[in-house]
């Protein structure tokens, strides 16, 4: 299993008939780089509005808007995020029943996410959606109470089960910015129905927004769409610094059948393509083995950081052995890596980056993700070009960067 968080692109194909002229002579059509959809056309700041970052979709007929909300990494606000975009999903989906309008979200690395997709034609009440997703909630107490029960039984999936407390350990530890494994329970049960709009005030600043249209659009449009939309109040901060003394409790043991082990390191910055060849490749040599026991890579979004983790569980009698194999994965997964082996895998990430993103919601997805973690709205295009650089030379000297770097261990036992 890799975690490799590729994101969505979008698929930039030739013009699909060659035009002609008024002799009647086939004009040769201009192709167009796939990478070049990748590339906004259109970037607008409004003052005090959230960023808009558009990319064309020519022929879709469809239209995407991916709206994220950078949230900050205390317990409260990523605790009030949580019960918030829960609340606005059924919101934005309720509103979106009339036109089967199609809903989404996310709760990424940087914050949440909510993506809104139909014709294009219906843009104006696309807009609505979005702006519902994002409108000040008004829960009753049952509403509220159901929402902090979904978020609170997500994270307990995560960090009552071995592999999510290992991953969650390993994390805390190898960049000093993520979350610790503890359990947002005090956090989350302090959010009531009278502190909530305070904190959706705080969170849903449109200056902590940005979205990414994708469609045939005129920015102007989108501009006047969107400029209403989230918190429009100052001076909530107050609200925040009353829960900045919560302190979290150590979330339950696990129940452990079997030894976990896992190793992880800095590997880079996110918009550096290598950690994700890497990632492939170790994860398609331990698929290689066969072994009693269980191996995968995972790749992890931290701010702008990825962190490479190999991960091994297995029963007493294997543990040593699964070790062995955890610590020498990397090493002897690139013992020997050319052009004929390195070639297929560039070309599996080429493919299943253009794949997803032949639809207006997946290119969205891809360019929303760099946006998010660089803050750079054309990150997502150099990811894509920065592929087509990666050689077995620059991996190697990628290699001998990343095994200079510390290591973090960490380990889950029965």
């Amino acid at each position: 299993m890799v975690g490799l968080h590729i994101g969505s692109p979008a698929l930039g194909l030739a013009a699909q008939a060659a035009p002609v002229d008024a002799s009647g002579a086939t004009v040769e059509a201009r192709r167009v780089p796939p990478t070049e959809v990748f590339l906004p056309d259109t970037v607008l700041a409004p003052p005090g509005g959230p960023r808009i970052i558009r990319l064309p979709a020519p022929g879709s007929g469809l239209a995407a808007l991916r709206l994220s909300i950078a949230v900050e990494a205390t317990p409260i606000e990523t605790s009030t995020a949580a019960i918030l975009h829960a609340l606005g999903l059924e919101q934005a989906r309720a509103a979106a029943l009339p036109l089967g309008v199609r809903v989404g979200g996310s709760r990424t690395p940087w914050g949440i996410a909510y993506t809104i997709v139909g014709p294009s034609e219906e843009f104006d009440y696309l807009a609505y959606v979005l702006r519902q997703a994002v409108a000040e909630p008004g829960p009753g107490r049952v509403e509220l109470e159901r929402a902090r029960a979904r978020v609170m039984a997500e994270m307990e999936r995560v960090f009552e089960t071995p592999a999510g407390r290992l991953a969650a350990d390993l994390r805390a530890d190898v960049v000093a910015t993520a979350s610790h494994t503890v359990r947002a329970t005090t956090a989350l049960e302090s959010v009531t129905e009278l502190t909530l709009p305070a904190l959706w005030r705080r969170i849903y600043r449109p200056e902590a927004m940005s979205v990414v249209l994708v469609g045939a659009v005129p920015a102007e449009v989108a501009l006047a769409s969107l400029r209403e939309i989230g918190s429009r109040t100052t001076g909530t901060g107050e609200v925040l610094d009353t829960y900045r003394g919560l302190v979290e409790t150590e979330s339950t043991r696990p129940v452990v059948l079997r030894q976990w082990y896992g190793e992880a390191r800095v590997a880079g910055d996110i918009t550096d393509p290598h950690s994700t060849v890497l990632a492939l490749l170790v994860s398609r040599w331990l698929r290689e083995l066969q072994h009693g026991f269980d191996t995968s890579v995972q790749l992890w979004d931290i701010g702008r950081t990825h962190v490479l983790a190999v991960i091994g569980a297995a029963y007493p009698s294997n543990a040593a052995a699964m070790r062995r194999q955890v610590h020498g994965a990397l090493s002897e997964a690139t013992a020997n890596i050319g052009a004929e082996i390195l070639a297929p895998v560039l070309a599996a990430l080429r493919f299943d980056m253009l794949a997803a993103a032949r639809t207006p919601w997946g290119l969205a997805m891809h360019a929303g993700r760099y946006h998010d973690a660089t803050g750079e709205p054309d990150a997502g295009y150099q990811y894509v070009r920065a592929l087509d650089r990666v050689s077995p030379e620059s991996l190697y000297r990628y290699l001998d960067e990343l095994t200079a770097r510390p290591v973090t261990h960490a380990e889950v036992e029965p």
